[in-house]
């Protein structure tokens, strides 16, 4: 695969990671007169799910909306790149590779549908999105069997199919999986109950790229899902655009950290019991390289998102704001570069990249 753009230099470990042992004053814990959310005709998630076993604090689920409201998808149609004619010019697409074959998702389907389970090079995979937190995620829907749902196969992979529940942890979609109602997090990416609860997802890496920049830099077999999916939704726009320009949040947050602006997008990167957060801010024209326990994590961004370059099989890895990584990873390390060297790496590459989070695919 062609290299994604020119102008992108190598910038190697000159990051600073801001400590994190900040200030109480600088962190937020709990709204004075905090209450979950539960909209009418929501669901419950204690009689859809299997809450049992339940890792998290209840009180801070919000119900929102009915299960499967926003539906996900399974096996969507797909087109090869080159006839997908219905791609908005400035729309943003997330791009992955599984052994060789390639994917193309469009946020404007995400949008509506958060959840798409689909088999790429041969791995049961899931591209998920949330709206709410900018968040992007992408993982394997092969996980070991527990021992109280299959004893007899216990530690075999299972593959999982994936729906959306209507309810938000941390202001961060909550998945469930079909076969055992387990609640899943995105962004804490592991299940939160039932009797998968504690099991990690095995993590991919993913590009969030516009449209031109796919079409210069996806094969000409990346398969590319459409707009066919069966429902009848607006998928030429968005219904984020408002929320994407304002610093408020839909729900409340117990725990918030204000190092950095909430809405701050970035990557988010986990490995063990460490995480780091990388914003996008700071990696316009610039590769950024920084080591974790695993190993190495290359990132950069296009405009349309972040890029995931290269990262260790155990790392764990999410587009995000910064304000939902924090609430789930408290003391997340901020992973900044240097500004000299930064400075003096974009005079030489030339005008710098912005990338938006803006919730817009305008065309």
């Amino acid at each position: 695969m062609q290299r994604f753009c020119a102008l992108v230099l190598f910038v190697f470990c000159g990051v600073v990671a801001a400590q994190s042992g900040t200030a109480d004053s600088e962190r937020v814990m709990g709204p004075v007169n905090w209450e979950p959310v539960h909209r009418e005709n929501a669901v419950n998630v204690d009689e859809a799910f299997d809450t049992s076993n339940l890792a998290i604090d209840r009180f801070q689920i919000h119900e929102l909306l009915a299960k499967d409201t926003i539906p996900s998808l399974t096996d969507p149609e797909t087109v090869p790149l080159s006839e997908a004619d219905f791609l908005m010019e400035r729309g943003r697409i997330v791009l992955v590779e599984v052994n060789g074959a390639y994917l193309a998702v469009p946020i404007r389907v995400l949008n509506w549908h958060e959840m798409i389970n689909i088999e790429v090079g041969g791995e049961p995979i899931a591209v998920t999105y949330c709206p709410l937190c900018d968040s992007v995620s992408v993982f394997s829907r092969r996980v070991p069997m527990p021992e109280s749902v299959d004893s007899e196969n216990a530690g075999a992979d299972v593959t999982l199919e994936f729906g959306v529940t209507g309810a938000l942890y941390n202001s961060n979609v909550l998945f469930y999986d079909k076969r055992t109602k387990s609640l899943w997090s995105q962004l804490g990416m592991e299940a939160l109950s039932g009797p998968m609860v504690g099991t990690a997802l095995r993590h991919l890496p993913f590009r969030v790229l516009r449209t031109p920049e796919v079409r210069i830099e996806a094969p000409e077999d990346t398969r590319v899902v459409t707009t066919n999916t069966g429902y009848t939704k607006p998928y030429e726009s968005s219904p984020y655009e408002a929320y994407f320009t304002q610093p408020r949040l839909v729900v409340p947050v117990w725990f918030m950290d204000t190092r950095l602006p909430a809405k701050t997008l970035g990557l988010g990167v986990k490995v063990g019991d460490k995480s780091w957060f990388v914003p996008a801010s700071d990696l316009m024209n610039l590769e950024l390289s920084f080591d974790t326990p695993a190993g190495k994590v290359r990132a950069t961004i296009s405009t349309g998102g972040l890029v995931v370059l290269d990262a260790p099989e155990e790392a764990q890895l999410a587009q995000t704001f910064f304000y939902s990584w924090a609430a789930f990873h408290r003391g997340t390390e901020i992973v900044r570069v240097d500004e000299a060297e930064a400075a003096a790496v974009r005079e030489k590459g030339g005008e710098e990249r912005g990338v938006g989070s803006d919730g817009g695919d305008e065309g």
